[in-house]
């Protein structure tokens, strides 16, 4: 009695082991059979999805090539499979069911794949004037969509960073007709009138 009663124990524990096991919750993140990680919980659209039987295997086609979620029932029992690629090929453990039956596709998303919404990060050759006039070069680490959103972004940030100031030269003659180039650092030139009246400026704090 003893002996059955151990046995008996053990083989209870062993069902309840295995009740656990088989109605433990799925994760959110599954694997398809390419090992493909996929997001079960983000639902993308729906799909169309065929279950053929072949001998002790389920071939399990998808409409769509992306990460499915194909609800489909082997017999009167439930199973759940994940498809990337479009095909998907699972044993039958319990053998070839009598009928399956597709009850529902869903496109979920594909954890290999970045989201066509999410920004990435784009670096951006940027050209700026310093304080002392000088062209100053350097690269931002833009986020953006696209790289058009990029250089809109870090054109922004140029224009922010430039002082505004650049190098102007002027020309001056010497009482003794020679002509000579002095350099000076003015608010950007826009116009031939403004380069003049900066250097005749300039050509006066040259005399004092």
């Amino acid at each position: 009695m003893k002996r059955i009663s151990a046995i008996t124990i053990m083989l209870i524990g062993s069902l309840i082991a295995f009740s656990a096991l088989l109605f433990s919750p799925v994760k959110d993140v599954a694997l398809a059979q390419t090992g493909s990680a996929c997001d079960s919980s983000v639902e993308v659209r729906s799909c169309t999805a065929t279950v053929q039987i072949e001998g002790n295997w389920a071939n399990i086609t998808s409409s769509d090539s992306e990460c499915s979620r194909v609800d489909w029932y082997s017999g009167p029992q439930p199973q759940t499979t994940i498809v990337r690629g479009g095909f998907e090929r699972v044993e039958l453990l319990g053998g070839a069911p009598n009928s399956v039956e597709v009850s529902q596709c869903v496109v979920i998303r594909d954890l290999a794949q970045r989201t066509p919404d999410a920004p990435e990060t784009i670096p951006v050759r940027c050209g700026y004037t310093s304080a002392n006039g000088d062209m100053t070069y350097t690269t931002l680490s833009i986020q953006a969509r696209s790289r058009e959103e990029a250089a809109s972004i870090a054109q922004e940030r140029c224009r922010a960073m430039d002082s505004g100031m650049e190098r102007v030269t002027c020309r001056f003659s010497l009482p003794n007709g020679q002509i000579i180039e002095r350099t000076t650092v003015a608010p950007r030139i826009t116009s031939a009138s403004q380069h003049e009246a900066t250097c005749r400026a300039f050509g006066s704090t040259l005399r004092q």
